[in-house]
């Protein structure tokens, strides 16, 4: 997934995603001037909360002098609260003594307390030249976990370490619990890149490349929602297409630009139900570039990447499949000429017991069977057998169906070769040649739930913390 780049100001560096958390070894004061005021004036240039916790060889009076050199109206900034800059005595040991805990959720207190303020989010540094060898240890596991935590949220971080008080085995600690290191060799800052960090880099890079393969072929448009600003951050060439736009014209449009149905009031609002509720599956309606109007199945789910809220959202066009079904309330006289060119599979079933009556040729050729086989079959038969997906369920799916009017599901069901796929079923109860029936309109998902995983996939690379998709 595409995330926005933040600039560091660190010009061996340049630009980085949130989540980055690095180090610099130092030996002189200037080395930490030389990284940090362009770092801290990069961040406050461009909307982000700044914390700057210093300790000897650049107390706090002289950075703040050091970065007023390069950023005019510091004063103002750090009235308006923009940036702290404090002694370590008041973050890393206000309790007397190191407590890794306290320090962990006392950052993610400031990036919330941030964005509530409207930064982008949190930039922050500090230095350890303070740290006792007594503390060494919980200090190494609290920078440890602090790289896991920074990758989650909207923060940059660099932690600056003396290059004359590490060891060289305290050295290999800390480059490992960093993405990357500054070190300065011959004059000149350079990156020195941790091994660990290289490695799942490229394993990310080489499965992003199939997943997002995947992504791109589904047969319904995917798209990365910001729960923020309503904007499309990603999505797939079937979410511009079905719509009439280029990649680069619908990469402009917010939802409010083509939804028909909900105002922009309510798209906020349904935006923050999906957020708070985890997911949401609804109907709506669209409008492409050239005016016409599509139905869309909306099938969303709150996800976070990079430390930020977004909503994963697939959008299925069913207007062919609702025009179906209003022909067949409208006109009975067509019923046989729309049933069998509809571009869907279409199950006749009686209502008490879900027996198959008839289906169209759609139907036979998505699982394999011969008109008159599948009208020997029961729903059984194409159902894999296991709960949910067996005959009982289905029975009952038709029967909530035949209550409420319409029912909606996911299925797993079986061709005739034995293959099993997904398939979506929308149920309708209809008057059929003068009977009341349950109509079955049914779409294979596959690839679908395809791009499903192969979203989550990356997500999990992204973020290994959550739970390994299956």
């Amino acid at each position: 997934m595409e995330e926005k780049m933040r600039k560091t100001g660190i010009d061996v560096i340049g630009d980085v995603p949130w989540g980055t958390h690095f180090c610099q070894f130092y030996q002189t004061k200037q080395d930490l001037i030389d990284i940090l005021v362009p770092y801290f004036e990069a961040g406050l240039l461009n909307n982000e909360f700044c914390m700057w916790i210093t300790s000897e060889p650049l107390r706090t009076k002289e950075a703040i002098e050091a970065l007023g050199r390069r950023v005019k109206n510091l004063d103002d900034r750090i009235k308006k609260g923009q940036i702290e800059i404090l002694d370590y005595t008041e973050w890393y040991t206000k309790s007397g003594r190191f407590n890794a805990d306290e320090v962990l959720q006392g950052w993610v207190e400031k990036k919330k307390q941030a964005l509530k303020k409207g930064f982008d989010g949190l930039r922050l540094t500090g230095n350890t030249l303070w740290l006792e060898k007594k503390d060494w240890e919980s200090f190494k596991d609290y920078e440890a976990a602090i790289n896991s935590v920074i990758s989650e949220y909207r923060m940059l971080a660099v932690c600056t370490y003396s290059l004359d008080k590490c060891t060289a085995s305290e050295i290999m600690d800390v480059v490992s619990n960093h993405q990357f290191a500054l070190i300065k060799r011959e004059g000149k800052w350079e990156i020195i890149e941790s091994a660990e960090h290289k490695k799942r880099a490229e394993a990310l890079q080489e499965s992003e490349q199939k997943y997002r393969a995947i992504f791109e072929q589904a047969a319904d448009s995917v798209v990365l929602i910001d729960t923020e600003t309503g904007t499309l951050t990603e999505f797939n060439a079937r979410a511009h297409e079905t719509l009439g736009y280029t990649r680069e014209e619908f990469r402009k449009l917010k939802i409010t630009d083509f939804e028909i149905i909900e105002s922009a009031r309510q798209v906020s609002k349904h935006i923050e139900k999906i957020v708070e509720q985890g997911a949401d599956t609804f109907e709506t309606k669209h409008r492409t570039k050239s005016g016409e109007i599509r139905d869309i199945l909306v099938s969303s789910k709150a996800v976070s990447i990079g430390g930020r809220d977004f909503i994963l959202s697939i959008w299925r066009d069913i207007t062919e499949q609702k025009n179906a079904i209003e022909n067949l309330r409208i006109s009975e006289a067509n019923y046989h000429a729309i049933f069998d060119s509809a571009n869907d599979a279409i199950f006749v079933h009686d209502i008490e017991n879900g027996k198959i009556l008839s289906v169209n040729q759609k139907a036979c050729e998505m699982f394999g069977y011969a008109q008159g086989e599948l009208t020997q079959l029961t729903v059984e038969d194409i159902g894999t057998g296991v709960p949910p997906y067996d005959q009982e369920h289905a029975v009952g799916w038709i029967k909530k169906a035949a209550e409420k009017g319409s029912q909606l599901f996911e299925w797993i069901c079986k061709d005739k070769s034995g293959r099993e796929f997904w398939i979506e079923v929308n149920l309708k109860r209809a008057v059929i040649e003068g009977r009341d029936r349950m109509l079955a309109i049914v779409r294979d998902i596959t690839e679908r739930k395809r791009a499903e995983e192969a979203l989550k996939r990356i997500e999990w690379l992204l973020h290994p913390k959550a739970a390994q998709p299956s």
